[in-house]
């Protein structure tokens, strides 16, 4: 519902930024995001490289700068315990019962489930010169647990979920390469906010964006982007979990003036 709400904002700003002949951009976004997960009882986890993906609009009124994009994707993540271990994870820290395999004590087993990650990102952003923009920013994390099997075999557990939102700032620059149609594009930014993790657990977590690449003007219209993107969350003093996502970035998109 949250999502939906966001999603209808975003298209109600759109019609009244079209209805005051404000310029809008609509576009798409690709990350091939290679993640790296460290948290409590998953220190030595294999997780695969993920595809997010999802759309994205700017629009512009003068100096002022509105944002809005989504990005969703999914994560296969692996790691191999001892069955001991394996009890104590589910059972004690996500509050879930796990059936007994009879699997001997100390042997070891092959957990795996599906992580799908869902981030909404909004952003209000001014242009303080030509080519820099500071903006705040919003993001809604979403994070679910699922698909869980043990050797391979599929175990009957809840979905896991955890979720939260974020605030914080950042800054933006655009720079134009000569007279060509090539340009290159950065931006910086920062947010904190608390995550509610399985078991109610709220975590104060920090996020440290960083963005990097060059576009081609493919028509007056119309931009290719190709970059590099890092997200990399952080807990606060009680909270030893890190997760890092990085990789290259594809955007398309259409601008109508």
């Amino acid at each position: 519902m949250k999502i939906r709400a966001i999603v209808l904002c975003l298209l109600l700003i759109a019609c009244g930024a079209l209805y005051s002949q404000t310029a809008i951009t609509l576009g798409g976004n690709y990350w091939r995001a290679t993640p790296d997960i460290q948290t409590p009882g998953w220190e030595d986890i294999k997780v695969s490289d993920g595809n997010m993906l999802g759309p994205y609009v700017n629009l512009r009124a003068g100096k002022w700068i509105i944002g809005g994009s989504l990005f969703v994707g999914n994560f296969h993540l692996e790691q191999q315990v001892p069955n001991n271990n394996y009890y104590y994870y589910y059972y004690y820290y996500y509050y879930y019962y796990y059936p007994y395999y009879n699997y001997p004590s100390g042997e070891l087993v092959k957990q795996e489930l599906t992580l799908k990650r869902t981030d909404v990102n909004l952003s209000l952003g001014y242009s303080v010169t030509r080519n820099i923009t500071v903006f705040a920013a919003m993001k809604n994390l979403n994070g679910k647990f699922k698909d869980f099997k043990v050797n391979g075999q599929s175990v009957q557990l809840e979905d896991m979920e955890y979720k939260g939102t974020m605030f914080g700032g950042g800054l933006s620059g655009v720079l134009g390469i000569g007279r060509s149609n090539f340009f290159l594009f950065g931006s910086l930014a920062y947010l904190t906010g608390k995550i509610t993790w399985p078991g109610d657990d709220k975590i104060e977590q920090n996020l440290a964006s960083l963005t990097l690449g060059g576009g081609y003007r493919l028509s007056r219209e119309l931009n290719l982007l190709v970059g590099y993107r890092s997200d990399a969350i952080t807990g606060g003093d009680e909270d030893e979990s890190f997760e890092k996502y990085r990789g290259i970035t594809v955007a398309l998109g259409y601008t109508i003036h």
